[in-house]
């Protein structure tokens, strides 16, 4: 066992430790008090204190085992007909029939649950509001929410649920939403912000990415070429991967000006989650986090076990716990404390990690 790793250990088992005596409930407290251990040579208490600095600071929320998913904008567990949503809020649903996709409306906290053939939408207490019958078979593989509506994706094709009428239509009439492969398995994952919806269809390295203009019910690109799932509508901006092993590549299009940037590349991408406040991504050599648009690359010194995104957040386990952190906020104060003590973070391999395409 090399030092390092034998530092993180004991951290953790100290975290859980200062945890249960309160110590860390103050995270800014936790993050000074840490600061001076470690400027005293006591590494082993000061890692502690500062990750749970850390992590307190950035955390919007905490879980303990068994951890909810990330189901777009909320995080819940679906078991067969049963759902429970953790975050935003705690409330407990029980469909008809096995639930497969789920979104809920950011302005009224309504939840809208997917089966095989229907729509319920439930309020943010989880009181039923109405039931949607879908024609022929057929998964709803994603959804979101809409000004009011529900947008999602059954059988190539996206809709739209008007719940106030009944009415469900297609979204853009004629067109398609295929994978790059017709007759193999695929994932659909949506990225929606209040003007448009990004649209990755696929499944191991080989995506369509599709961008609608939801309040136009256009079409804003067809068919462009990605290499993952973890896609960003970010205020009229698409976000994706490009590449293969050995060359990734964090790509923003913007349809607009009709203009590609290559933002920053990967020789290592082992996993990423990319939100608007930035973008944390797993490499051989670890674990960092990078504002979105500029690469300034800092090493987790923690372990984090990437678990998806949710609201604009991103999920991570560490310790036992499951957080879903303010990637902006966790990069500031990781940037104040490397600049206060750099020894912390040991080895940072950004330079090495990140190659300008």
């Amino acid at each position: 066992m090399n030092e390092k790793t034998h530092r993180l250990l004991v951290a953790a088992a100290l975290l859980l430790v200062f945890g249960a005596q309160g110590c860390g409930d103050n995270p800014e407290k936790a993050l000074k008090d840490g600061v001076i251990l470690y400027k005293e040579g006591k590494t082993e208490d000061a890692s502690a204190l500062l990750i749970r600095g850390l992590l307190t600071a950035a955390a919007v929320k905490t879980f303990t085992a068994p951890f909810p998913e990330c189901r777009g904008a909320v995080m819940a567990r679906a078991v067969r007909k049963e759902v429970t949503v953790y975050y935003p809020g705690t409330l407990t649903v029980r469909a008809a029939t096995p639930v497969h996709s789920l979104c809920r409306d950011p302005d009224s906290g309504a939840i809208a649950l997917a089966g095989a053939n229907r729509l319920w939408l439930v309020d943010k207490k989880g009181r039923p509001l109405s039931e949607h019958p879908l024609e022929g078979d057929g998964e709803v593989m994603a959804c979101a929410w809409s000004e009011n509506t529900v947008v999602f994706y059954r059988r190539d094709t996206v809709y739209r649920l008007d719940p106030a009428g009944g009415e469900t239509r297609t979204m853009i009439p004629e067109q398609k939403f295929p994978p790059p492969f017709s007759k193999s398995p695929f994932t659909v994952t949506f990225s929606a912000d209040d003007a448009t919806l990004a649209v990755a269809v696929g499944i191991a390295g080989s995506y369509n990415l599709y961008g609608i203009n939801l309040r136009a019910s256009s079409s804003l690109f067809t068919r462009r070429s990605c290499s993952s799932s973890k896609i960003l509508a970010d205020r009229g901006t698409f976000y994706y991967i490009t590449g293969s092993a050995g060359s990734w590549t964090l790509s923003s299009y913007s349809p607009d000006r009709n203009t590609r940037k290559d933002l920053r590349g990967f020789t290592s991408l082992l996993d990423i989650e990319i939100v608007p406040g930035g973008l944390i991504f797993e490499s051989r050599d670890g674990v960092f986090i990078s504002a979105l648009e500029r690469q300034d690359d800092i090493a987790l010194p923690f372990p984090f076990k990437l678990a998806g995104r949710c609201d604009g957040f991103v999920a991570g386990e560490h310790g036992g716990r499951l957080y879903l952190v303010d990637v902006k906020l966790l990069h500031e104060k990781l940037k104040a404390l490397k600049e206060e003590i750099p020894g912390f973070f040991e080895k940072d391999t950004s330079a090495e990690e990140g190659k300008h395409p």
